[in-house]
């Protein structure tokens, strides 16, 4: 039998109640489905050839952390977080902020806050 924290097992068992599924190994299943689906796909790809300072800097930007302040949390010039910026949105074909947050979504870099 699979061991998990008590914290995982009290969420997939809301997970189950919410979703209307009879066995709380039935959300883990789909939830293992759904994310061998996210990191085995052409975004996954595109988010591991990111160096670590963009996927910060991109995780930041879909926290809803402006440029300044990524600035000021990384300790480096506003200059320097313009160019991961310009950078991002080359390396990953996006035209702007909407589109940044939504790779990081999809590619489970950041989550939807509830």
């Amino acid at each position: 039998m699979l061991w998990l924290p008590h914290a995982v097992l009290r969420d997939l068992e809301e997970l189950r109640r919410a979703s209307g599924q009879q066995e709380t190994t039935q959300v883990a299943e789909e939830a293992i489905r759904w994310f061998l689906r996210v990191r085995t796909g052409a975004e996954s790809r595109l988010l591991g050839r990111l160096t670590r300072r963009q996927r910060e800097v991109l995780q930041l930007i879909s926290q809803g952390h402006s440029t300044k302040t990524i600035a000021a949390k990384l300790g480096v010039a506003v200059k320097t977080i313009e160019m991961h910026r310009t950078h991002l949105a080359k390396a990953l074909n996006t035209r702007g902020v909407a589109d940044l947050v939504r790779f990081a979504i999809r590619t489970g870099l950041t989550e939807l806050a509830g």
